[in-house]
């Protein structure tokens, strides 16, 4: 399907602006508060539980925190560089400067079936693999059927 847009001569030259206004904010925000970004994971079903893995390279384990709360499943990493910063030399000086503090966060509806008491965590390699057992009655059954 095709849409109709109004010719606008100037549109180009104003993306162009806009764009450049986008690369020099983005470029000079620093001191930005929000520096979260989405953690990336992998979901899924075994035959008895659901497996999450999910990437956090650059933390250590006490750096991560898993909760279920209300059914949701929330993951959370956070890592302050600032401590790096006091081992620092007053006549040290940066040319590139791009590791900073972090945060990244994301979270998850569990089904009905997951055992929230049965959640179990390992982090290896700069991947946390989260398993989430299925409460046993949920489990297909099969019944056999007698001749009458």
């Amino acid at each position: 399907m095709k849409y109709m847009v109004r010719y606008n001569p100037n549109r180009s030259y104003l993306n162009l602006w806009n764009d450049f206004d986008a690369l020099l904010g983005n470029l000079f925000d620093n001191n930005s508060a929000d520096h979260s970004r989405s953690i990336v994971v992998d979901i899924r079903e075994t035959g008895d539980s659901y497996l999450i893995e999910a990437e956090l390279p650059g933390f250590s384990e006490k750096d991560i925190e898993v909760k279920v709360e209300d059914r949701v499943l929330s993951i959370s990493a956070s890592i302050d560089r600032k401590n790096e910063q006091k081992d620092e030399k007053k006549d040290d000086q940066f040319l590139v400067r791009e590791r900073r503090s972090e945060s990244f966060s994301r979270s998850f509806s569990l089904p009905e079936d997951v055992d929230v008491d049965r959640i179990d965590g390992n982090y290896r390699n700069g991947v946390l693999t989260l398993s989430l057992a299925k409460k046993p009655e949920t489990k297909p059954k099969n019944i056999k059927v007698k001749a009458a």
